[in-house]
């Protein structure tokens, strides 16, 4: 209870991405007549999380890489949905479960870069209870999509290597369920305790060990996807061992060795982010000046790169480099040239690398 005329002091929410929680404090003041302060601006109860603010360049750095990363892919991913949903040659159950990951990043995409603009850069004045806490449910929500989309392009992998000819409809519409339901099963019961226990009644709030409800489930689909990708780096072994010829005709078998082992080193770094196996490399942050600053700051810049970014990474590897798509945009647009009489044509256009991402997409 905050008695009239006194300031009301807590600790900086841990949970958010840019808060320096370590050191300082929000206040919200609670005036004479027993209400709180309002913002002349805005009219709203106003809680000053001015001192939570990092003063810096390597943090208003960082925010520029997120909301760059985050735009980036933005608009790699929705070419590639354009793409994928322009040509009906590319209806399969393949690409149907790359266009699921894709609108999953695009909104998680969406919801952060909304985060940025409306919560992180003018929550100060203008700040909505009920409007950032839907926020902070719907980015909570699209985030999990993204890794449970991971988890089944994963599984469908795995699934198609173990039996090719099964009805893929049924098993389209069983990851669907998964990658779409499930998260939506968790964000509910999360938010509901969350609400019970009467932790997050500000927009940031530290939930504490709350927090593992969601991290739980996060983990296992990251460690079931390394399980994926050494199931399909063994029998992409296999089946490279098969292929070599047998021993009399060897002339170079070192030679042979090293193009198999480099085949399924491909495989692997061309599976990693599409997996979300690169999130493993970072688990947990440290705690504020448990490290030296230079190790803090090395952790932030390669978690704000590897997680903004990632829809970029991951458009490009399945639309951009596949030879099937490339080569129908080749036909299409070559139809369109000649339809218009122009004099310009992709027949020769070559683009690397395009021919080994059609062996994995």
């Amino acid at each position: 209870m905050t008695s009239a005329g006194s300031t009301q002091t807590t600790p900086c929410p841990a949970d958010h991405p840019v808060f320096n929680a370590g050191n300082s404090s929000a206040s919200k003041l609670c005036q004479k007549d027993a209400t709180w302060w309002k913002h002349p601006e805005t009219n709203l109860t106003w809680s000053d999380y001015t001192d939570c603010v990092p003063v810096g360049n390597f943090h208003q750095s960082m925010s520029t890489l997120n909301v760059v990363g985050l735009s980036l892919s933005l608009i790699f991913l929705t070419i590639s949905l354009i793409i994928f949903f322009s040509f009906n040659t590319l209806s399969c159950g393949r690409v149907t479960m790359h266009k699921n990951l894709f609108i999953a990043f695009a909104l998680s995409n969406i919801s952060w870069l909304l985060y940025y603009f409306f919560i992180f850069e003018k929550y100060f004045i203008s700040a909505d209870i009920f409007w950032c806490q839907a926020l902070h449910i719907l980015t909570t929500y699209c985030t999990l999509t993204t890794y449970f989309w991971m988890l089944c392009e994963g599984a469908y992998l795995q699934l198609l290597l173990l039996d090719a000819f099964h009805n893929d409809k049924y098993r389209v519409w069983g990851l669907m369920l998964l990658g779409w339901i499930l998260p939506l099963l968790l964000t509910i019961p999360y938010y509901s305790l969350v609400h019970t226990m009467k932790i997050g009644l500000e927009c940031w709030s530290d939930f504490g060990s709350t927090n593992w409800f969601l991290a739980a489930p996060v983990i296992i689909i990251i460690i079931l996807n390394i399980v994926f990708l050494s199931n399909v780096i063994r029998m992409l072994r296999s089946k490279l061992t098969a292929d070599t010829p047998s021993r009399n005709a060897r002339r170079n078998t070192k030679y042979r060795i090293n193009q198999t082992t480099m085949k399924q080193a491909k495989a692997a770094i061309f599976l990693i982010p599409i997996l979300g196996i690169n999130y493993l490399l970072l688990p947990i942050r440290p705690e504020p000046g448990t490290t030296s600053e230079h190790f803090e700051q090395l952790y932030d810049f390669l978690s704000s790169f590897s997680s903004s970014f990632q829809g970029f990474f991951v458009s490009l590897l399945l639309c951009f480099t596949n030879s099937e798509v490339i080569n129908l945009v080749k036909k299409r647009w070559n139809q369109f040239s000649a339809s218009r009489n122009l004099n310009f044509s992709f027949s020769y256009l070559h683009i690397p690398g395009a021919s080994r991402s059609e062996n994995h997409t």
